[in-house]
């Protein structure tokens, strides 16, 4: 992980055979070119016969580069890879926003309906943007670590494709999916079932995805799924659409106030200043 203000972002550890060793030299000029480079050697990575598919999710915070001397990605390119989506994406927008989805009541209890009727492990809120993917809220069952305000590197997940899309992805086995079988994601997260349904406010504003993930299949194509998913994206889509005009409205209600102050100082002024030489021509 990479830890900044407000978030912490997670990068996919790759372990590669030790028959890959010719190609070490090669990497080692990938940290002088930048994070473009690491980008597209990341991809052809996963569909490279050198890597492992044992690959896997890891948290390195504050260990040392030397503690992760199993990931050679890692290493090669100077420890942790950076992320330009975090480094670029306003901390108090994200911040925001999780407190938004922190606030609505019936979230944690979706997420755990949606964990119970699916039979997957892991489900979540995310804020999906152009630059980052970042968990709102999660129901956690099999111990995927992630947490409400850490991140995933955003062209590491299907959300990004279902953002572009603005549609849902729905993958039962990705073993068995004609679509999905190479996907890098399933390579990555070691993942077999899969499901994501946009969060479209009635504005049309895109806020991010409902989803849930599990190392084995599931009967997640099934209509009562979809429905069920489709049902709590709108929910939670109109509360945050209500919440966000809950709070311009009081903005523009502290404005006003602000203005209204304003305007009776000056009106105080403005007389005490009239009265001064209107005093002293009575005297006259």
């Amino acid at each position: 992980t990479r830890n900044t203000a407000h978030t912490t972002v997670w990068y996919p550890r790759v372990k590669l055979h030790a028959g890959s060793g010719n190609r070490h030299d090669s990497l080692r000029g990938l940290r002088k070119k930048g994070k473009h480079a690491i980008d597209r050697f990341t991809s052809a990575l996963v569909g490279h016969a050198c890597v492992s598919r044992q690959v896997r999710l890891v948290r390195h915070n504050g260990v040392s580069n030397r503690a992760c001397h199993q990931c050679k990605l890692v290493s090669l390119t100077g420890g942790l890879m950076p992320s330009a989506e975090a480094s670029t994406e306003s901390p108090q927008s994200i911040a925001r926003d999780i407190a938004l989805i922190s606030r609505i009541g019936a979230v944690p209890s979706m997420l755990k309906m949606i964990c119970d009727e699916t039979g997957m492990g892991f489900s979540a809120v995310a804020r999906v943007t152009d630059l980052s993917w970042t968990a709102c809220a999660v129901q956690d069952n099999i111990g995927f670590g992630l947490k409400p305000g850490e991140q995933l590197e955003l062209h590491s997940t299907l959300c990004c494709e279902s953002r572009v899309a603005r549609t849902p992805i729905i993958i039962d086995d990705f073993s068995l999916d004609a679509t999905y079988r190479d996907h890098h994601t399933s390579k990555i997260y070691k993942l077999r079932s899969y499901i994501s349904v946009p969060i479209i406010t009635p504005g049309g504003s895109y806020f991010g995805n409902l989803c849930a993930i599990d190392p084995r299949p599931a009967r997640v194509s099934e209509p009562r799924v979809i429905r069920m998913f489709e049902v709590f994206a709108t929910l939670i889509a109109m509360q945050i659409d209500s919440e966000q005009r809950q709070s311009s409205t009081e903005a523009q209600l502290t404005t006003e106030r602000e203005t209204g102050t304003l305007r009776e100082q000056f009106i105080a002024v403005l007389g005490h200043d009239l009265r001064n030489p209107l005093s002293a021509v009575n005297a006259t």
